[in-house]
């Protein structure tokens, strides 16, 4: 079975632009008997550092946890904007 998480959060974080240069620590979460996983990586923004899972649920949504936080059932345009905005607050930052 393909872990079909790891590949849709792969996607989704690919079709964020500028995401890749916040990212560090990739790993793949490892797929559920149904074959769904996911991605854990740090995000890291102006020295501070968070840790991330993002996994693709049995419902084809995103469960998104930070900091041990988790919400879920999120769709995938939210959490690309999500994602987006976190590109453009690290790029405002380093403007100051």
């Amino acid at each position: 079975m393909s872990n079909k998480g790891a590949l849709a959060v792969t996607n989704l974080l690919d079709s964020v632009k500028g995401i890749s240069k916040l990212i560090t620590n990739k790993k793949v979460i490892d797929e559920n008997k149904h074959g769904y996983g996911g991605l854990q990586f740090d995000l890291k923004t102006k020295g501070k550092s968070f840790r991330h899972k993002i996994f693709l649920n049995f419902n084809d949504l995103y469960d998104l946890t930070i900091r041990g936080k988790t919400n879920t059932n999120i769709l995938v345009g939210e959490l690309t904007q999500l994602l987006t905005w976190v590109v453009e607050l690290d790029n405002n930052l380093e403007e100051e």
